[in-house]
């Protein structure tokens, strides 16, 4: 069983693959709303420029140093793109790279 943080770390580096999904939870410090819906009145065409906070750049810094790992996020806020997370998969893609499928 793992115990805190520093057991769920070791864990981590003795693994060879690790799969990150990430939620409204690492926004939310940066104080990006945690729906959808609020996001859009907000951007893109605000100009706002998020302030970071520390979970996307961890996040990025194992990316970067775990050929096994993948980072998948449900946010469209590119905190994680900011952060240069490798391999990075935007499920809902990205408020500043709008996309229309059909």
């Amino acid at each position: 069983m793992l115990r805190g943080t520093r057991g769920a770390a070791a864990h981590i580096r003795r693994g060879r693959r690790l799969t990150i999904l990430v939620g409204a939870g690492v926004s939310a410090a940066s104080g990006v709303p945690t729906f959808v819906w609020e996001w859009v009145r907000l951007a893109p065409g605000d100009g706002r420029v998020l302030p970071p906070n520390a979970a996307p750049d961890v996040i990025a810094w194992w990316s970067a140093r775990m050929d096994g790992c993948r980072v998948i996020t449900q946010n469209v806020d590119d905190l994680h793109v900011r952060a240069s997370t490798a391999g990075l998969i935007r499920l809902r893609g990205s408020l500043w790279e709008p996309r229309v499928l059909g």
